[in-house]
């Protein structure tokens, strides 16, 4: 239990992502960071006010994720666990896998929030901005970190810089709407 409102420790941990992100992108605007902090800020009552919180993976990146011959689903690395709002969870899968596809993001959300009580859905609904926001942050500074690392060995390498754009043009969107 944080002895403080959600709101401050997740602006805190933006922050730290964000300082990652600077330290690894020679490319990283200072004017994006107040910009972001200050869009991010704007939500604080809101997420406040949330009432639902639970077990969240924080990490439910696709090398986590397994699904059994049955059709069981498993996360790996429970190393992350944290009690947040689940909107971390659900955006983090959302943007991993549905990047910025419209349909697949509408099939994705039906098949999640089919099960929620409509309260929880509208809850979801009025800190979409905040929860993406954060979690694309995580993304970019990830991202840049690994582009940065330059490592031979990472499959992805050259992979990354496209999809490092794609996050910041997706956090370009979500400020100017």
């Amino acid at each position: 239990s944080l002895s403080y409102p959600i709101s401050l420790y997740l602006l805190k941990k933006a922050k730290e992502k964000m300082i990652i992100w600077k330290r690894s992108d020679s490319k990283f605007l200072e004017k994006n960071e107040h910009q972001i902090l200050q869009y991010l800020n704007n939500y604080s009552t809101t997420i406040d006010n949330i009432q639902t919180f639970s077990l969240c993976h924080c990490d439910p990146n696709p090398g986590n994720i397994m699904v059994s011959a049955g059709k069981n689903l498993y996360l790996l690395d429970t190393g992350h666990l944290r009690f947040m709002p689940p909107a971390i969870d659900y955006y983090t899968l959302c943007v991993q896998l549905c990047e910025d596809d419209t349909k697949k993001t509408e099939t994705f959300s039906q098949a999640y929030f089919e099960k929620m009580l409509p309260e929880e859905v509208s809850s979801f609904k009025k800190t979409e901005p905040f929860f993406k926001l954060y979690v694309l942050l995580n993304f970019c500074s990830m991202l840049a970190t690994r582009i940065k690392a330059n490592n031979p060995a990472d499959v992805y390498l050259k992979q990354l810089p496209y999809y490092l754009k794609k996050a910041e043009t997706m956090i370009y969107h979500i400020l100017i709407s």
